[in-house]
């Protein structure tokens, strides 16, 4: 039996979504990344079936199976943007994917089945779009890593997607398939599946595991973790606002010592919810003192702290990478790293090395 190059790149992205699929089920990855690996491996067999003619003339039921990325890689993309779906609802986001292959398990199979398949793909992709675009309004409250870098990779995998998307619809509406490069539009649609899908899990593999933070009793020995004092006398407004003040300032600078001597600054994807669990504090309160009394974003407060500490470690450290010293203190990679540095100092973390050695001659 001769196999064709579409047979063959049909197989070959069976094989690693397959593969991939099951590594990211046992490693607990997103479970949209699960769900759009281990589609697409079901969706490829489908596609040989029909190729090799398994079903005979029946139903082709791997078109309505398109319908499954839509939505699992909105639910991924929110799992990378650190804004993940909760498990109980997110089923609800399959219920179109259900019903468009029940339809076609019972036979109602027509021209309504393209349109549809595309309007719920064009819709997913917008809703994407708008959540990374929001998530780079929000992260910075919310989040330790600088946002630029941390939603580089989400950024890249979203216009990857839209360009498979885009291009497989306008190859599906040609009336003849012409060849390009030597290869069939399908077969060029398959080459660009298997660079997303592996675009998607080897980033998902350079995501760090996240220690958990112990939550401590420093702030409860003082009065800051706690609602400003109110004084029993209503009658001087004026004292009660020097008072709450001051306990607010008390309590930012506790903040900032206790960060610095746990050196909580040091957990990689860090976020303000975590922070303030691990302070005895409520997430409101943290946000507070950090924006009103330090007058800084969650971000650039972490970040500062991180590259501070670095800068010390490039200096001190010689026999460490610039990578090492980056991770130790808390930066999920390279390019946060970089990205980082570079806005606080005005350098990239090689340069300022670079010059240290050469002023300590």
């Amino acid at each position: 039996m001769t196999i064709s190059l579409l047979q063959l790149l049909y197989a070959l992205v069976l094989l690693q979504a397959t593969v991939y699929g099951l590594y990211a089920t046992v490693r607990r990855f997103p479970v949209g990344l699960s769900i759009f690996l281990l589609g697409l491996a079901l969706h490829m067999v489908l596609n040989l079936a029909y190729e090799w003619s398994w079903f005979g003339n029946g139903v082709d039921y791997s078109f309505g199976w398109a319908s499954l990325y839509g939505p699992a890689f909105y639910v991924y993309l929110r799992a990378m943007s650190l804004h993940p779906i909760s498990r109980r609802w997110g089923w609800l986001h399959f219920v179109v994917f259900a019903l468009i292959n029940l339809l076609n398990i019972a036979g109602f199979v027509g021209d309504w089945l393209g349109p549809v398949v595309a309007i719920q793909l064009l819709l997913y992709v917008s809703a994407s779009a708008v959540h990374l675009w929001q998530a780079y309004r929000s992260l910075p409250h919310e989040q330790s890593e600088p946002v630029a870098a941390l939603l580089m990779h989400t950024r890249f995998m979203l216009g990857l997607f839209v360009a498979v998307v885009g291009y497989d619809a306008w190859a599906r509406s040609q009336p003849n398939l012409p060849v390009l490069l030597g290869l069939s539009l399908p077969e060029i649609t398959l080459f660009g599946v298997l660079v997303l899908i592996n675009t998607m899990f080897l980033r998902q593999l350079s995501v760090p595991t996240v220690p958990l933070l112990s939550p401590v009793s420093p702030f409860n020995a003082h009065s800051v973790s706690v609602a400003p004092g109110q004084s029993d006398s209503r009658d001087d407004a004026d004292a009660d606002a020097d008072a709450d003040a001051d306990a607010d300032a008390d309590a930012a600078q506790v903040l900032v010592e206790q960060v610095a001597e746990r050196a909580l600054f040091t957990t990689p994807n860090l976020t303000i919810g975590r922070l303030a669990e691990a302070l005895s504090l409520s997430e409101r309160r943290c946000s507070e003192l950090l924006n009103q009394q330090l007058q800084v974003s969650f971000s650039d407060f972490i970040n500062q702290l991180r590259v501070d500490a670095c800068q010390n470690a490039l200096v001190e450290k010689p026999e460490r990478t610039v990578l090492e010293i980056g991770l130790a203190n808390g930066f999920n990679s390279k390019t946060s790293f970089n990205a980082a540095f570079k806005k606080f100092t005005g350098q990239t973390p090689t340069q300022f090395r670079k010059s240290a050695r050469s002023d300590s001659r």
